[in-house]
């Protein structure tokens, strides 16, 4: 599942979640190209969103689709008190071809 809302001009990705018997099959990625696609068709120009400073699985597939760290938000996550790292992607035309 993935949760993204359209802000404006930007796309923010709430959340994103496959279950674990599921995982590293392509699912998450297919459904933040589909979401993200769905949001430049309304207007989305970037996207942004946080994701845990200790998920390197996740950390990795942003990157690879063209997202780049560009804060921190401290003890972010109230279960752990974990910092967040801010993920953005300012220029979404890239997507057009994923």
């Amino acid at each position: 599942m993935i949760v993204v809302w359209l802000i404006v001009d930007e796309a923010h990705i709430a959340t994103i979640a496959v279950h674990p018997d599921f995982r590293r099959r392509g699912i998450a990625r297919e459904l933040m190209v589909t979401a993200i696609r769905e949001c430049i068709t309304h207007g989305a120009v970037s996207a942004t969103l946080e994701v845990r400073q200790h998920n390197l699985g996740a950390i990795t597939l942003y990157r690879q689709l063209g997202f780049e760290a560009v804060g921190r938000r401290p003890r972010y996550y109230q279960d752990t008190h974990e910092d967040a790292i801010i993920m953005t992607v300012a220029d979404l035309t890239g997507f057009q071809n994923l």
